[in-house]
């Protein structure tokens, strides 16, 4: 969501509250069709809620932290998504290499909270890492 709105798009603001069926209803967000925005243009102002709240789910970081890495980077990933596509191209490269511009700014917004804060205090504890333990069987 950040990655997309990042770009200057400010249409994922607003939602709707689907109500037809009573009490039961559920968020349906709206999506104007420009949802990567400009490619050229980060618009920084929506990273307030990450600035402001400094709180981010370790198992969110931890995808974020691996599509920055080369082996996994995310405008690969996209761009090997995306060739599936009946509609391609839908990104144009511009588009995708400002996807890891963006999740730059976002990783560098999140190690600013941590040096202010501390890491237990932005990273919140949703998973327990495992290590992996093997035995033999004799």
């Amino acid at each position: 969501l950040f990655l997309s709105q990042v770009g200057g798009n400010m249409d994922r603001h607003h939602y709707e509250v689907f109500t037809k069926f009573g009490d039961d209803g559920f968020l349906l967000h709206l999506d104007n069709a420009r949802g990567f925005g400009r490619p050229s243009h980060d618009e920084v102002s929506i990273l307030a809620p990450l600035t402001q709240c400094c709180m981010i789910k370790r198992s969110t970081l931890f995808r974020l932290k691996l599509l920055a890495q080369s082996e996994y980077r995310l405008s690969d990933v996209m761009r090997a998504s995306l060739s599936r596509d009946p509609l391609t191209p839908v990104l144009t490269e511009d588009h995708l290499q400002a996807l890891d511009r963006r999740l730059g700014q976002v990783l560098r917004t999140l190690g600013k909270c941590v040096k202010k804060l501390g890491e237990p205090q932005v990273v919140i504890t949703d998973f327990v890492e495992s290590s992996r333990v093997t035995t033999s069987n004799r």
